[in-house]
């Protein structure tokens, strides 16, 4: 039996302690990933209305966490949802929990104008996606997905000037490096009252670099140059360690994150930039009159455009003859057949 307190333990549970709803809560926190593990899926009833799918989930308020299962479909609207309502003003569903002293504190669902509003420990389980006032479909792009990827080369705090890698694995031309989880370091502070920023990458025989910034009142970080930058590490004159909020997360490889590769509004269209270089936007265009009408993009296509697809919401005539020409990055143009009245959902792919 051990009887020294080695790093100030917490034990759950030790011999004679209650086990409480909050002590339940303590013993699962951080050892599930937060997120939507199963189900959790949305279904029109009106535009006003949606019902959610039965799932199964991890979710935390920071000091606690919990699993929780649904056994029937839910009823989304304005009466039942904790706040918002199923609207193109607050498209975006999430689920929220906090831990409280009651035998009925349930996970709330909450609808919400963007997922940069979103709480930090929202999980997110999809956007309505509506033209005008009308719910035409739903978007899972930016739910909160396991992911399992989070701790690859992720650099956390340590003892002293050193920061703590995890372990991962990178693919190089001649094959697999292991790269070991590890302590970097140490960090040399700068002198005087300027700040720098130095680069912590990961090089492709699997060697830990730092690559030291330069110093200034007002610094930045040194050009990646093509570098797997794992971390950004902000140090100041006096620094005898380094806290998280000096530790800025730079994996470019990272996807499923809340907050990560959001899409970026602009003049009623959408755009995503993923890691791999893939861009996709979409948006909506009115058509009347059988005129053909040009899409043009806010922010064109860096390199190329490579599809585009586009469908109907038409109650008139279903069997119009669209289609889409004079393809660039900068837009294209739909002829909308036949077409008298209808609202056109595109999307476009390129890089």
């Amino acid at each position: 039996m051990g009887s020294t307190n080695h790093g100030t333990q917490q034990i759950m549970w030790q011999y004679f302690q209650e086990a409480t709803g909050a002590n339940w809560g303590k013993r699962l926190l951080g050892i599930l990933l937060p997120g939507i593990y199963s189900g959790g899926h949305l279904t029109k009833v009106s535009d006003t209305e949606v019902t959610l799918s039965t799932l199964v989930a991890e979710i935390k308020d920071g000091t606690n966490q919990i699993n929780v299962r649904t056994a029937a479909a839910a009823t989304l609207n304005s009466a039942t949802l904790d706040s918002g309502a199923i609207s193109s003003a607050t498209p975006y569903l999430v689920l929220r929990w906090a831990y409280a002293l009651s035998a009925t504190n349930y996970v709330e669902v909450h609808a919400i104008s963007s997922v940069s509003v979103a709480q930090a420990n929202d999980i997110v389980i999809g956007k309505c996606l509506f033209s005008g006032s009308i719910l035409t479909g739903f978007n899972y792009s930016e739910r909160t997905f396991l992911n399992v990827q989070d701790l690859f080369f992720k650099v956390e705090t340590s003892s002293g000037l050193y920061v703590q890698l995890r372990a991962g694995r990178i693919h190089t031309s001649t094959g697999y490096v292991l790269v070991p989880d590890q302590l970097v370091g140490p960090f040399s502070v700068p002198t005087g009252s300027n700040l720098r920023i130095d680069l912590v990458y990961i090089d492709t025989d699997g060697t830990v670099t730092i690559l030291q910034g330069t110093q200034a009142v007002s610094p930045s970080a040194p050009t990646y140059g093509g570098k797997l930058a794992v971390a950004e590490i902000t140090l100041v004159n006096g620094d005898v360690n380094i806290s998280a909020s000096r530790i800025r997360d730079v994996r470019s490889f990272l996807i499923g994150k809340l907050n990560e590769f959001n899409p970026s509004s602009y003049s009623g269209q959408e755009s995503t930039t993923f890691p791999n270089g893939r861009i996709e936007k979409e948006g909506t265009v009115s058509v009347s009159g059988g005129v053909a009408v040009s899409v043009v993009f806010s922010v064109p296509f860096p390199t190329e455009i490579r599809n585009v697809q586009i469908s109907i919401q038409d109650a008139n005539n279903s069997t119009a003859n669209s289609h889409f020409y004079n393809l660039t990055k900068d837009g294209f143009t739909i002829s909308p057949g036949t077409i008298s009245i209808a609202t056109i959902h595109w999307r476009a792919v390129g890089r």
